[in-house]
């Protein structure tokens, strides 16, 4: 498998060094076109970055809207320029927890990350399971693959069924190494050649 067309900027912190980015992509950055992604982050840099720096800011930004179907909408719109309320209401709960787990910032977020373990997060949020936690991790350095849509195509063409989350990332790991790659670097190859979409990582 060649190479993505333009490797991902994944897997060190300095290409993801912003905590509350972090945090947003992890609810955004799912089964959404890379534009809108792109479009919601960049909304938040534009109009609402001096603001929210902190998780303390975030959960008070987010508290001036009612927790309900609506008030998530026009706190999406807010933030993000988007009425994606589901993912609003995500991002409330993440905050929270992450906050009760005392992961308050981008230099407790990467300690986590590197000791951390799927089970540890997935069940936790309602709507956030082992992709969204490969992913964030994958973000802080840890070379991993996300168990995505994807990916699961992917293996099912390969050796004609699927696996469960676990397998499928340990397997992919391994043949990564195998073959001299980064866990990650593959995770991309694979992603950008089942979406048919040289350079879109």
């Amino acid at each position: 498998m060649p190479p993505t067309a333009r490797p991902p900027a994944i897997g060190t912190d300095a290409d993801y060094p912003d905590y509350i980015t972090n945090l947003q992509l992890t609810v955004l950055d799912l089964q959404l076109k890379n534009v809108i992604v792109n479009n919601a982050i960049e909304h938040y840099r534009r109009h609402r970055w001096d603001e929210i720096r902190t998780l303390q800011n975030l959960q008070e930004a987010l508290a001036r809207f009612p927790d309900d179907r609506e008030g998530n909408r026009h706190a999406a719109r807010y933030l993000w320029g988007y009425l994606y309320g589901d993912r609003l209401g995500r991002l409330r709960d993440l905050a929270n927890w992450m906050d009760d787990q005392g992961i308050v910032d981008q230099d407790r977020l990467r300690a986590w990350a590197h000791t951390s373990h799927a089970t540890d997060f997935v069940g936790q949020i309602k709507g956030l399971g082992p992709a969204a936690y490969a992913w964030l991790v994958m973000r802080l350095g840890v070379d991993t693959v996300k168990p995505d849509l994807w990916i699961h195509r992917f293996t099912q063409q390969a050796i004609g069924r699927d696996l469960d989350d676990t397998t499928l990332v340990d397997a992919i790991t391994e043949a990564a190494h195998r073959v001299g790659r980064q866990a990650r670097e593959l995770d991309g190859a694979i992603w950008e050649m089942m979406r048919g979409e040289a350079g879109a990582i």
